[in-house]
């Protein structure tokens, strides 16, 4: 992946990082702050800002050990603007006792009995007959919010309800020991009608504003303000994290293959894998440049060692001036002599070679046996 400046002023060096990092580290806080304020509420935009502040830093050339310093960086930057503003002002445009309704509800009002229990006022709408329908106001706890939002201790299709009576005008009472007085409550009105098989299901077309009513209860808002958002910058962090050690282990195990492959000669050194002139990638074995035509300067390790050939003179085959037996036919020079070890344990010498009768390969002459096609040579 190509870096963004590693070059000029971009590549110059501002402590022990370089000015594009230090850009690219401000741009990856900027966006995913912007990304957890408006989408922070669920795992979507907890992925979508670990992506980005993993991928915009790397594209500026920010290695392992920045990432993992910003990162801590941005875990408490980010906490302190979520736990100190986001949710504390989220909160407070819920905790209303009144507000307008969606639905089919308006003129809702939350009335704190001094006892623990709530009774619950609203209007309901005439413009569409309501006569086969009920209405029911949906009491649960808010176990959390992240960054705006809302979590549940429930779902409002398991949360406690308690039907309201009236025609136009509509109450409920909820009794004190329903409620839990450290908590903070969310309450949802609704609509249920009868389906098909006679159960009684909710119409969350109907359904009016939550409203929070932790302005009667003990529960509070500042811890749960903290808590959500320690709660979704772990998920965040853990993902960004997780990008952070996933990356580093596959680089790990491609230095390790590449370190292998330069000493088998089949990659170049880091530093000769590219031209000097047009910077084009130069393979194994090429001395000039297919681009521009420049000489290659391959490191030692990489050129052949020269050698006088000669003509091995049982097989003709043309042989390195170094070597001591011949590639093709096994005959050793120089006077090396051959050692022929029997079937018995004697080992016999002989520096000359005859052809084996049965399948035409040379062979030293004192052998029992052709190494090729194991045919008896002498009774």
């Amino acid at each position: 992946m190509a870096m963004i400046g590693g070059s000029g002023f971009m590549a110059k060096e501002f402590g022990p990082i370089t000015y594009g990092q230090l850009i690219g580290i401000s741009i990856a806080f900027l966006i995913g702050l912007v990304v957890l304020v408006s989408m922070g509420g669920n795992i979507l935009g907890w992925m979508i800002a670990a992506v980005l502040l993993f991928f915009i830093p790397h594209l500026f050339g920010a290695g392992p050990k920045t990432r993992v310093v910003y990162g801590a960086a941005f875990f408490g930057f980010a906490l302190v603007i979520g736990g100190a503003l986001v949710n504390p002002a989220a909160i407070d445009a819920l905790d209303d006792t009144e507000a307008d309704a969606e639905g089919s509800f308006g003129a809702v009002s939350i009335s704190y009995d001094g006892t623990g229990g709530l009774t619950i006022t609203s209007s309901w709408s005439t413009d569409k007959d309501h006569s086969a329908n009920k209405a029911y106001a949906v009491v649960d706890g808010m176990s959390r919010i992240v960054f705006g939002g809302i979590y549940l201790d429930s779902t409002l299709n398991k949360a406690p309800v308690y039907e309201m009576t009236g025609t136009t005008a509509l109450t409920c009472n909820v009794p004190a020991g329903d409620l839990d007085m450290d908590k903070i409550y969310y309450i949802v009105l609704v609509e249920y009608h009868q389906n098909e098989s006679g159960d009684w299901v909710q119409d969350l077309d109907t359904k009016s504003n939550a409203l929070c009513t932790g302005a009667y209860f003990t529960g509070s808002e500042s811890t749960m303000a903290w808590y959500g958002a320690a709660y979704g910058l772990a998920y965040t962090m853990a993902i960004f994290y997780f990008l952070v050690l996933a990356t580093w282990f596959m680089r790990h195990r491609l230095l390790k293959t590449r370190k292998k492959m330069e000493a088998q000669g089949r990659l170049y050194p880091q530093g000769y894998g590219r031209c000097t002139f047009c910077g084009s990638i130069v393979l194994p074995g090429e001395v000039e440049c297919r681009k521009c035509g420049a000489y290659i300067d391959r490191p030692e390790s990489m050129k052949k060692q020269k050698h006088d050939m000669f003509q091995c003179t049982n097989c003709g085959a043309e042989v390195p001036g170094n070597a001591d037996v011949c590639p093709k036919c096994g005959a050793k020079f120089d006077g090396v002599e051959n050692e022929v070890q029997h079937i018995d344990g004697t080992v016999d010498v002989s520096d000359e070679s005859v052809e084996c009768p049965f399948c035409g390969a040379v062979v030293p002459a004192n052998a029992d046996h052709c190494p090729k096609c194991f045919k008896k040579l002498r009774e």
